[in-house]
């Protein structure tokens, strides 16, 4: 799974996560590796995010403790040792070792992040060429019209073509399109009995998210940016 993640980040950036709430320590630190590790392509994850349920590591997880789960684990008797959850943490950077209470003796590691870990860059956040747009349709009284059909389509495209979307309100009356060419769009509803207006023009910005709310008693435009 993550060697096909590694290939499929369609312009984006995956994190794995590896669950060392399950995993001895120096399993965990094996995990890390293979995630760090390019796939046959050549292609890198952009890193890793440890998952875990406030336990670091098997034997500062009581799960495994109060379930029969415990009875597959390879070194027994399980131990919980609530205190134990940063024996992990500086293992992560340099080489050492942590005590087994199981086998009675340390096991040694080697270090996953030797070195601190550089930001990856984030294109599409530093350097924008695409953006984004949602919107809400309401009922009276401020209930979101569920399933209703939302056409945008860019007025005057240059460059890109034509460009029509179409997307259906969630349960609280919220759309939303991602990686639009920026421009001026015409945003339309699919409701003929909708009391108000059902067309609304809004301007899409690189790195931006344009938002247009439809209410039935008219309509009421406003343009929200973020990063």
């Amino acid at each position: 799974w993550i060697e096909w993640e590694k290939n499929h980040q369609y312009g984006r950036q995956i994190v794995i996560g590896p669950g060392i709430f399950t995993n001895y320590i120096e399993h965990s630190l094996e995990q890390i590796k293979r995630a760090q590790a390019p796939s046959a392509s050549g292609n890198r994850a952009a890193g890793v995010a440890l998952y875990s349920y406030g336990s670091s590591h098997l034997y500062s997880n009581k799960d495994f403790k109060e379930r029969v789960d415990n009875k597959i684990l390879p070194r027994q008797p399980h131990c919980y040792l609530p205190d134990t959850n940063g024996w992990l943490f500086p293992l992560l950077s340099r080489e050492g070792s942590y005590y087994d209470p199981v086998l009675n003796g340390s096991i040694q590691t080697r270090p996953v992040f030797p070195a601190p870990a550089p930001l990856p860059d984030m294109p599409w956040k530093s350097n924008p060429v695409k953006g984004f747009l949602m919107g809400v349709v309401s009922k009276p009284g401020g209930k979101g019209w569920d399933q209703l059909k939302v056409t945008i389509e860019l007025v005057a495209p240059i460059g890109e073509g034509e460009v029509v979307r179409e997307v259906y309100t969630d349960g609280s009356g919220w759309f939303g399109l991602a990686e639009l060419p920026p421009g001026e769009y015409r945003v339309s509803i699919a409701k003929e009995d909708f009391i108000g207006a059902r067309v609304q023009i809004i301007t899409v910005q690189p790195g931006r998210v344009s938002e247009v709310v439809f209410i039935r008693d008219g309509w009421e435009p406003a343009v929200v940016t973020s990063e």
